[in-house]
């Protein structure tokens, strides 16, 4: 099996709710307030998305996402992703000085789910979609999005 790469989603920095320690791990709410789509055939801005992580005593977070995108010819799509992040060492540090990362730098990987309604994209409906994640320096993040062929 090969991957094709399907696009590039860059996501502005997340605004962070704590919600604090409950049954299923630390939860944090990042509302997402701007981002961009950058692919041969997916293109666009985000309307808005938002990440209800939970933080666990492992060392990862556990990405639990969704938001919608407008396309440049004006379709909407739902994007609903979960992952996981390691919080690693180095993840930490370049939190902590402002600066991004590479992708090797941590585990961050997730599998995306996108939906519409839009006869053009009626093709998201029926594939999968993963990605590996990394940090940018404005906090902000970019996801690879592949699509296995």
């Amino acid at each position: 099996m090969k991957l094709i790469e399907e696009f590039t989603l860059f996501l502005g920095a997340a605004v962070p709710t704590p919600i604090g320690q409950g049954p299923f791990g630390n939860r944090i709410v990042h509302e997402i307030a701007n981002g961009k789509v950058i692919g041969e055939r997916i293109s666009g801005k985000l309307l808005g998305a938002s990440d209800w992580s939970l933080v666990g005593d492992d060392g990862f977070l556990r990405i639990d996402a969704r938001g919608q995108i407008e396309t440049d010819d004006g379709a909407c799509l739902y994007i609903q992703y979960q992952g996981l992040l390691e919080l690693s060492e180095r993840l930490r540090d370049a939190l902590e000085k402002g600066e991004g990362t590479d992708f090797e730098d941590q585990y961050c990987i997730i599998n995306m789910r996108i939906e519409t309604g839009d006869e053009r994209y009626k093709w998201v409906n029926t594939a999968l979609f993963m990605g590996q994640g990394r940090s940018l320096s404005d906090r902000g993040v970019e996801y690879r999005i592949y699509r296995p062929g």
